[in-house]
């Protein structure tokens, strides 16, 4: 069973912005291009019979997601395994893949109610996802698209794009066309084990479209190819 890892430094950025119990259900943006993937959800976690920090969770709806805790929240964690008694608020990271089990999930924190003063606002977050990342690939038969999420940077550098430490979602949704290259921030929402486009906004192009063949070029090749073979075929 394949799990989503992260990075040291989202670990250390974890542990320095307050695992647990954040003021929102996570926080804004710090930089224009800042990339990340971070949302919320509402389950049960079931550890692994072997290792506390590998296991499920059983959402509310009933999706089975596979999950792992951050290094710097499993101690949270071992002092409070009350946590694994019931369903929970937990802040997570997603990944996604291209076969079942689609949605994979690392959990950053939890929100106790009992330490909120604003845990319904919190709550109207349940399964809301902030996705700030390149777009690389739009497929519009299969209304989805490939957003790359950056690991290693807290801001990406526009020169130093394509050379950053990544990994990929899918979410379904149709964006407007010419968004290759583009740098977008998106809400997205969970659907089940699949991620849903709910908004966006575009905040820098990053890399320049791809430059398509034109109809005359192709329409000249296609000749070409086409006298060629009825020359190779008289010879025959």
């Amino acid at each position: 069973m394949a799990i989503a890892t992260f990075p040291q430094d989202w670990q250390q950025e974890a542990q320095e912005n307050s695992v647990v119990n954040e003021p929102a259900a996570f926080s804004p943006a710090w930089y224009p291009l800042q990339s990340r993937a971070i949302g919320l959800v509402q389950g049960q976690y079931f550890p692994s019979a072997s290792d506390l920090i590998e296991g499920v969770l059983v959402l509310d709806d009933g999706t089975i997601a596979p999950t792992n805790f951050l290094a710097s929240s499993i101690r949270y964690l071992k002092k409070n395994l009350f946590l694994l008694e019931s369903p929970q608020l937990w802040i997570v990271y997603p990944s996604t893949s291209k076969e079942p089990p689609y949605l994979h999930l690392t959990i950053r924190g939890v929100k106790t109610p009992e330490k909120e003063t604003n845990i319904e606002a919190i709550r109207s977050k349940k399964d809301y996802f902030s996705v700030r990342g390149l777009i690389t690939h739009t497929d519009e038969p299969s209304g989805q698209f490939v957003i790359r999420i950056f690991r290693n940077a807290r801001e990406v550098v526009p020169e130093e794009a394509l050379s950053q430490s990544y990994f990929l979602i899918r979410v379904k949704g149709i964006l407007p066309k010419d968004t290759f290259g583009q740098f977008g921030d998106l809400g997205v929402k969970r659907e089940g084990d699949k991620l849903v486009l709910e908004d966006f906004q575009f905040v820098q192009r990053l890399l320049q479209p791809k430059k398509q063949k034109s109809a005359k070029k192709r329409s000249r090749r296609k000749g070409k190819s086409t006298t060629n073979g009825s020359s190779t075929s008289s010879k025959s």
